[in-house]
């Protein structure tokens, strides 16, 4: 990492031990690095993406990253969770008002 920080396939990986560990800000980092190249190898990428950023509550974001997956691979593995969630965070943005967090998707760590 040191040498190429470039490397997709090192970022996803280091994105995935960091997220496991819950270190979300590192695991963030470490997402959007691998994002920035190539990553068509990468299925979980932004589903991976998604759910650092509903940990951290940033649902605007995971929403991006969900949209993201979908569009990138509308028939994935994910896909009818990234759907069903998206609907969740879309749902809970539109009735902000009226709903309290605990009514947006939570996940498990």
């Amino acid at each position: 990492m040191d040498l190429d920080p470039t490397v997709g396939a090192a970022n996803f990986i280091q994105a995935i031990g960091n997220f496991q560990l819950n270190r979300l800000d590192a695991a963030e980092k470490s997402a959007q690095n691998a994002e920035k190249g190539p990553h068509q190898n990468f299925e979980d990428l932004h589903a991976l993406h998604a759910d650092i950023l509903l940990q951290k509550q940033d649902y605007s974001h995971a929403a991006a990253q969900m949209r993201a997956y979908l569009k990138e691979f509308p028939q994935g593995r994910h896909a009818d969770q990234m759907k069903k969630e998206l609907q969740q965070v879309e749902q809970a943005a539109a009735n902000a008002d009226n709903k309290p967090d605990s009514a947006l998707p939570q996940i498990a760590p």
